[in-house]
């Protein structure tokens, strides 16, 4: 018996040793992923290669009608993706969007990298706290004609869940389409029965990458984008999702950010959802024909809509009345060599000449987004950046504190809110401004399916700006002589943390 075990120990030694080689020499993650994994699997030898599988691998990203109808997509969007490059490219200065010019790169690096046309959000209304986002939301909800598309990271069975889910039933009994997609572990406390009652309505529900019983290697990939479209004309997003908390009515103080915009960049967010609902729909679930149909308008709305979206690049006024310039950007694990909201916010960082103010709720960035807002603080650009001052997860903080903590001596200011916020927005030189579902930490970089807004438009930039500077009038300030206060044990505790960052 005991030489039994020592064959399996040996087999088992042998593979982690494979592992790890693999890791080290094939997989195409930066350093500090490597390392952090290479660590997991030298102190938990067979269970590191489990978690490696269901917490890192790229294995299980993606399915086959996610790349069908991504592949459909690029095929229809291409004479336009073309046509827009064609433009910018002929446009040496002379757009009278002054913001557009200056930021000509970062509008290129979207087209052709991050696959979004820019588009026109003919409205576009900041709400920074929920009983505003809700109260909107359901108003439009109430008014849908036709239909109403939706999906959320988590939905919770409280007090606002069940409002949000007893609209939409009765929506779907007036015979309005209703598609509701959730996340299979954001929402994982939430019973399918909950759902079930809007199915029994006329409308669908589905999870995305559920987990099931002896196949949850989708575990680690998660759709963490917020949207809803409805009739094909109000789009939201942002970082609400839907539970008592997010709404206000919780025990501690939660502020976030979401936009409720109007115009042709809602054409880009029912692209975002259709082939979202389409990668994981099954059975009568599947794209139904005359959800088809809405697919294909969509894509023929686009490109008719092109023509007038480049002659409004020509003649539009940058003024408040003027519509906003919009680019929505997807992103996700599903392709290991993009990340496609990172990498642009990174350009907008690089682009600073003044300032630069960040809001997330988490902060473990990875190296490059790191050495980016470094540099920038170097270079004389004003960083501020408001983080928690309650956080909702105690290892996270400690990551973060070991970030902020080599980040102070640079000149970047931390900000503490006086509660939790989980906005994720990036605003450079009050000119541009990103708002969205992506928080600065490698899980959603990397690993967490993703979309954020990024606006070209002084006026709503400037906004903006006056709402971070409204927070940070109520926050305190992080400073390096009180983190080096803390005791030795701690700080420890902060840089061990921090080695896992990229698995957080």
């Amino acid at each position: 018996m005991q030489d039994v075990w020592s064959i399996l120990i040996s087999i088992l030694s042998g593979i982690n040793y494979l592992f790890i080689v693999f890791i080290l020499f094939f997989e195409k993650r930066d350093s500090g992923r490597r390392f952090a994994w290479i660590l997991t699997l030298s102190f938990l030898p067979g269970l590191g290669i489990v978690l490696y599988f269901l917490f890192s691998g790229h294995f299980f990203t993606k399915t086959r009608k996610m790349e069908a109808a991504k592949e459909y997509v690029k095929e229809e969007m291409s004479r336009l993706m073309s046509d827009q490059q064609a433009f910018f490219k002929s446009q040496t200065g002379n757009l009278p969007n002054t913001v557009m010019n200056e930021y000509k790169s970062l509008i290129h690096l979207n087209l052709s990298y991050g696959a979004s046309p820019v588009t026109f959000s003919k409205t576009a209304e900041i709400f920074t706290s929920g009983k505003e986002k809700f109260t909107s939301l359901y108003r439009d909800i109430e008014q849908a004609e036709k239909s109403i598309y939706m999906q959320y990271f988590i939905i919770h069975k409280d007090k606002t869940g069940q409002t949000l889910l007893d609209l939409l039933c009765r929506k779907a009994r007036e015979g309005i389409e209703v598609r509701l997609l959730y996340d299979d572990i954001g929402s994982f406390t939430t019973p399918r029965s909950f759902f079930a009652a809007l199915d029994k309505a006329g409308g669908m529900t589905l999870p995305f990458f559920a987990v099931k019983t002896g196949s949850p290697w989708s575990l680690n990939f998660r759709n963490h984008r917020k949207i809803v479209i409805i009739d094909g004309k109000i789009g939201y997003t942002g970082g609400f999702n839907v539970g008592d908390e997010y709404a206000g009515l919780g025990k501690v103080v939660w502020r976030d950010t979401h936009v409720r915009l109007t115009g042709s960049c809602v054409y880009s967010l029912m692209n975002v959802f259709l082939v979202d609902w389409y990668s994981v729909a099954e059975g009568k679930k599947k794209l139904p024909e005359h959800m088809k149909h809405s697919a294909e308008s969509v894509r023929k709305k686009i490109t008719a809509a092109n023509t007038r979206i480049l002659e409004a690049l020509k003649t539009q006024v940058p003024d408040e009345k003027s519509q906003i310039p919009v680019q929505i950007i997807a992103s996700g694990p599903d392709n290991i060599l993009h990340t496609e909201i990172k990498d642009a916010m990174i350009r907008m960082i690089m682009s600073a000449k003044k300032r630069i103010y960040i809001q997330t709720p988490y902060f473990t960035p990875d190296s490059s987004f790191f050495a980016a807002i470094k540099i920038a603080s170097n270079s004389g650009i004003e960083v501020s950046i408001m983080v928690p001052g309650k956080w909702d997860k105690f290892y996270v903080r400690a990551a973060a504190f070991a970030f902020m903590r080599e980040l102070l001596p640079a000149g970047v200011r931390f900000y503490k809110y006086p509660g939790f916020i989980h906005a994720k927005t990036l605003i450079v030189d009050d000119k541009i401004v990103t708002i969205g579902s992506c928080n600065i930490d490698s899980r959603s970089f990397e690993l967490h399916y993703e979309a954020n807004a990024f606006f070209y438009d002084e006026f709503f930039a400037q906004k903006y700006a006056d709402i971070f500077a409204k927070d940070r009038a109520e926050c305190s300030e992080y400073t390096l002589e009180e983190m080096n206060k803390k005791p030795l044990i701690q700080r420890a505790w902060w840089g061990f943390c921090s080695l896992f960052a990229p698995l957080m």
